[in-house]
């Protein structure tokens, strides 16, 4: 087995990577202070001619207290623990053998040294401080009763005192050179692995399809302090080359002079959105949409921003796109005075477009409509029943419908409308929740026919039983969803909606 092996053997079986890094170091720290020990009883022996029963006792001890404290590990959660335990027994052991063999000047304390090496190779400024504060009062209480010659006749013959010092100043010497070791293979291996983390995220963020950065606005100019490679990409550059960069050096300065706002707001801890738009390479242009997050210190101060990109060019070209062909239908139903609109019977609101607001008399857009409180409200008085009529007929067959009639403006003109209108939406049992539907301003039909709106095998209804129709179908959906909708008058009521509709007056029946 090899010696990873070993040590291996004393971390506990659950314990997480964290722990076992821990129990590694405070295990191989507690066999090489035995391993040590064990060397020097072999020399201790060779060299002295008669070894005392107190000292061959006192190496056993010693030897064997690192193994077991090292084999507690395996059992224990607190390795930290185990360690200092272990350190003021040494300590312990080490003052009773410098008591028996000179005091301060025995071969024994420079271990205090030693002991004291192999407990900083865990790292723990607390655990460290108390093992100093007990080796201090040791080395005192050595200094103080060898200068009042209260120590006991010294084991060692006098002619072995000195080789025996110089041993035991060579295996402490041992001993701090081996915690070393261990303390530098220790921080080799969490460089190592903090290498290891920061390649892995590297990847994993270059393999994103966000762009990201980190600014550092510590200083007078903002500067990357790092960008992963799709964000160096959108600048034609590598990701090293963008690191340090100062932020007005990469888009440029006009670019940036759009940016900055934004990065001010961040600067003042805000969380911020927005679109920026950026040339490419073939002369076009990238959308992307930007995410800035404050990069806040401990004290709470920002100190930086995180920078997320992500391109939304498709969805904002069909935007653009979508826009442009409203824009043109806007200009083609105003110059053929021809609007369109929607019906949802669940809730009885319309929406209309911009035309047929014109051709209404009203404003594009000044409020928003609904069927009987607005539609109805505006058409003629006598050709309500037709509509009444047109709107059974298209709920009982599904059928598209048409229909001619008059609507009334809020100055009082009346305008011959031709309405088409057919079935848009359905719900799951098949009925009819949604219509949908042009209107076209006669003035640009020409002298048009009357035609049929409906076959006579419906009866005509009451605009006021629709109503009530779409009055009970709200009140099934309120029962199960709460909303808030604005109140409505019926049919022939007076209605005003809006600052830019205070003109419209009383259309009565």
């Amino acid at each position: 087995m090899s010696g990873r092996g070993v040590i291996d053997w004393f971390v506990p079986p659950a314990a997480d990577a964290r722990v076992a890094a821990r129990a590694r170091v405070v295990a191989g720290s507690l066999l090489t202070i035995s391993a040590v020990v064990s060397l020097l009883l072999l020399v201790f022996i060779g060299l002295r001619s008669r070894p005392s029963t107190l000292e061959l006792g006192l190496f056993a001890v010693a030897i064997m207290t690192p193994v077991g404290a090292a084999i507690a590990i395996r059992y224990v959660s607190r390795p930290t623990e185990v360690l200092l335990v272990t350190n003021v027994l040494g300590s312990a052991y080490v003052a009773v053998w410098a008591f028996a063999s000179g005091g301060v000047l025995s071969a024994a304390t420079p271990w205090l040294i030693a002991l004291l090496a192999t407990v900083g190779t865990f790292g723990r400024a607390r655990v460290l401080l108390v093992a100093f504060a007990i080796d201090v009062a040791l080395l005192t209480g050595l200094y103080w009763a060898t200068g009042r010659d209260l120590l006991p006749a010294s084991v060692v013959p006098a002619e072995e005192a000195a080789l025996l010092a110089f041993i035991g100043q060579l295996s402490s010497l041992a001993v701090v050179a081996m915690a070393a070791r261990l303390v530098l293979r220790a921080r080799a291996e969490a460089q190592a692995s903090i290498r290891h983390g920061e390649q892995r995220l590297q990847r994993i963020v270059n393999g994103m399809p966000a762009a990201i950065a980190h600014a550092d606005c510590s200083g007078s100019v903002p500067r990357y302090s790092f960008v992963n490679r799709r964000y160096a990409e959108r600048f034609r550059r590598t990701a090293e080359s963008v690191g340090g960069m100062a932020m007005p050096e990469l888009p440029g300065d006009e670019v940036y002079r759009g940016i900055l706002p934004h990065l001010q707001q961040v600067w003042r801890g805000e969380a911020v959105e927005y679109d920026v738009a950026l040339p490419t390479t073939d002369d076009g242009t990238r959308y992307d949409r930007m995410y800035l997050l404050p990069d806040r210190a401990d004290d709470g101060s920002v100190q930086g921003a995180y920078i997320f990109g992500i391109d939304d060019s498709e969805r904002k070209r069909a935007l653009l796109a979508l826009e442009h062909s409203q824009q043109k239908l806007a200009e083609a139903q105003a110059m053929a005075h021809v609007g369109n609109w929607e019906f949802d019977l669940e809730t009885d609101r319309m929406e209309w477009s911009d035309e047929v607001y014109r051709i209404c008399g009203l404003e594009p857009r000044c409020f928003t409509p609904y069927f009987a409180a607005d539609y109805v409200a505006a058409t003629h008085a006598e050709d309500r029943p037709q509509l009444a009529t047109a709107v059974a007929q298209l709920l009982a067959t599904s059928l598209p419908q048409r229909l001619e009639h008059r609507i009334v403006r809020p100055d009082g003109a009346e305008r011959t409308v031709e309405v088409r209108a057919e079935v848009m939406r359905t719900d799951a049992g098949g009925r009819i929740i949604r219509l949908v539907g042009v209107v076209q301003d006669s003035l640009t039909m020409g002298r048009s026919t009357s035609m049929p709106v409906a076959r006579r095998t419906v009866p005509c209804i009451s605009l006021s039983a629709i109503a009530a129709s779409a009055s009970r179908r709200r009140s099934r959906r309120r029962s199960s969803m709460p909303s808030r909708r604005p109140s409505r008058a019926r049919p022939g009521a007076s209605v005003a909606r809006g600052s830019d509709c205070r003109s419209r007056v009383s259309w009565c029946a």
